[in-house]
Formats: C-alpha cells, structure tokens, sequence
C-alpha cells in the first residue's frame, strides 16, 4: 500500500511540474492548458496547437526546449507513450480534462513555501510575457504569443522597473 501511495504521489508531481513548465514556457491561459489534447502537442516542432482559445481563434504556441523536456517525461514515464490524440494531455485523477479548480490547486501547492506571495496560474502567463518583453520581443509579437486581441490587452506588461529601464538606455547610449 505504501508503494501504491508513493507512485502515485510521484505521478502527481510529475504531472504537476509539466503542468508548470508549460503554463511558464508558453504562457497559456489556464482554461486553454486544461483543454489541451494529446494530438495538440507537437514534441519534434515543440508546438502546442491551442485550437480551444478565449478570443475564440486557434494559434500556434512554441515551447521552450527545457519545458519540452519536462512534458516529454511526463508523457514517457507516466502516460506510457503519447496517449490518445483525443485524451487530454494533463490527466486528473478521474480521467477527463483537468479543471481550472484542479489547475488552482496544482499552483498553489507547488508555490506554497513562498511565503508572501499569491502566485496563481495567470501570475505564470505574466511572468511569460514579461519575459519575452526583457528578451527584446515587441509588443505585437507578445500580443500575438498571448492571443490578445487588442494591443491594449498587452500594454499592461509594458510597465518596467528602473532597472529595465536604465539596462535599455545604457545598452542604446554605449
């Protein structure tokens, strides 16, 4: 019975650790992460084809090859293989989607011993977009990798600290 409790306790960690890679790497909506199939993630291309989004149009999603790897040995170790392309990409405990209540509850367990800090799953997709914006990308590229409609959706990861700040001008006036 202990072992039982183990490998299922290591599944659920594991499950949880692609979980956050990709929520991080790619910079998904946490209803559009829930919805993800097997047959939506691309390993070789390192792609995830959101076809279920907010803004109600599908767009392509590119990983990072860390977090691919991540996904990839959950899929390996505790899916035996791809799965169905049908089957959701992230299990839950009954089969099915995961819902966003579970995805929550993966957030929080995993960001629990910062103390202080509300991290949340959309506090993941910031983290994202900002670190596209650190990394040189333009707003409409962030706009378009964030599946926001409007430019104004975005503008709110424009705001940079001092620091961001005086790197920009130090690297324009060398």
């Amino acid at each position: 019975i202990r072992r039982t409790l183990q490998d299922k306790q290591h599944r659920h960690r594991l499950r949880d650790a692609a979980i956050i890679a990709t929520f991080f790497a790619s910079g998904l909506r946490k209803m559009e992460l829930a919805r993800l199939t097997v047959a939506d993630f691309d390993l070789t291309a390192r792609e995830i084809r959101v076809e279920k989004a907010k803004n109600r149009y599908g767009r392509l999603i590119f990983l990072t090859p860390w977090a691919t790897k991540v996904v990839a040995h959950y899929l390996e170790c505790e899916r035996e293989g791809t799965g169905q392309p049908n089957q959701a990409l992230f299990l839950p405990g009954g089969g099915g989607h995961l819902s966003g209540t579970s995805l929550t509850k993966v957030i929080r367990r995993a960001f629990a011993p910062i103390k202080g800090k509300r991290i949340v799953a959309h506090s993941l997709r910031h983290a994202f977009c900002l670190s596209l914006l650190r990394g040189g990308a333009s707003i409409r590229v962030i706009a378009e990798l964030a599946g926001h409609r409007r430019l104004a959706s975005t503008s709110v990861y424009t705001r940079l600290s001092l620091e961001d700040l005086r790197k920009i001008h130090t690297k324009a006036f060398r």
